[in-house]
C-alpha cells in the first residue's frame, strides 16, 4: 500500500505563489536551473503517479516521480525530472488512484514552479 504524502503547507500559501529564495536556490543541475515543480492535486481523488519527461519523449518513457508515494486529495508534493538534459520544457502525466489520466502538456519548468491538477482534467501552470 502506498504512503500517503502529506504536506505541512496549506494548499491556500502553496496556490499563493510563496516561495524562498534559499529554497529556489537548491536542486540546481550543471546548467543551473532550477527544475523542481509543486503538483497540487485539487481532486477529491489521490494522484498515484506523476511522470515528467522532456517535450521530445512522446511516450512518458520514465520513472513514476512519486515511488510508492501518493498526492492525497487537496495536498501537493515536490519533483523534478530525474535527467533534465538541458531541456526547459516537459509534458507531466498524472494518473488518479482509478487510473484516469490528466496530461499537461508542454510547461517550461525552468520558469514555473506549480502544476495544480483536477480530476476532471483541468490544469493550471503558474
Amino acid at each position: 500500500m502506498r504512503n500517503l504524502i502529506k504536506i505541512s503547507f496549506l494548499l491556500v500559501a502553496l496556490m499563493s505563489g510563496a516561495a524562498s529564495t534559499e529554497a529556489s536556490a537548491r536542486n540546481m543541475h550543471d546548467d543551473g536551473l532550477d527544475r523542481r515543480i509543486d503538483i497540487v492535486n485539487l481532486s477529491d481523488m489521490p494522484i498515484y503517479s506523476v511522470v515528467i519527461t522532456d517535450v521530445d519523449n512522446p511516450d512518458f518513457v520514465g520513472p513514476d516521480l512519486l515511488g510508492e508515494d501518493v498526492i492525497d486529495r487537496y495536498h501537493g508534493v515536490q519533483v523534478e525530472p530525474i535527467e533534465p538534459n538541458g531541456y526547459c520544457k516537459f509534458d507531466a502525466l498524472v494518473t488518479f488512484e482509478d487510473g484516469t489520466e490528466v496530461t499537461v502538456w508542454d510547461v517550461n519548468l525552468c520558469e514555473a514552479t506549480k502544476i495544480a491538477v483536477d480530476y476532471s482534467g483541468v490544469s493550471l501552470v503558474a
